[in-house]
C-alpha cells in the first residue's frame, strides 16, 4: 500500500522498504477468527478481525467504514485519537 501513487511524495523506495522491515521485526503475528460483521465493504472485515482477537484498537482513516453498530465491541479510533491516547498514558 505504501507504494501507491498516493503515497509517492511522502514515501520513497528507500523509505518503503525500511517501514517494512521495521514492521517485519516488530509485529505481532495474530491468528483472527473471521466473522461477518456486515460491513459497508465486506473487504474491511479482516481489519476488525485482529482488533478483536487481540483486544486492542482499530486505527483507521476510513472510520466510517466501521459504524458503530457494526464494529462488535471493537475500539475504533482516528490517528488523531489514537495519538491523544498515546500522548495522555
Amino acid at each position: 500500500m505504501l507504494s501507491r501513487p498516493k503515497f509517492n511524495r511522502y514515501f520513497g523506495a528507500f523509505q518503503v522498504r525500511t517501514i517494512l522491515l521495521f514492521l517485519e521485526k516488530n509485529s505481532h503475528y495474530v491468528v483472527a477468527t473471521t466473522t461477518t460483521h456486515d460491513l459497508p465493504d465486506s473487504a474491511d472485515a479482516p481489519f476488525l478481525e485482529v482488533p478483536l482477537a487481540k483486544s486492542v484498537p482499530l486505527v483507521t482513516g476510513n472510520i466510517a467504514h466501521f459504524p458503530k453498530n457494526k464494529r462488535a465491541g471493537a475500539d475504533v479510533k482516528t490517528p488523531a485519537e489514537f495519538l491523544l491516547q498515546v500522548s495522555a498514558s
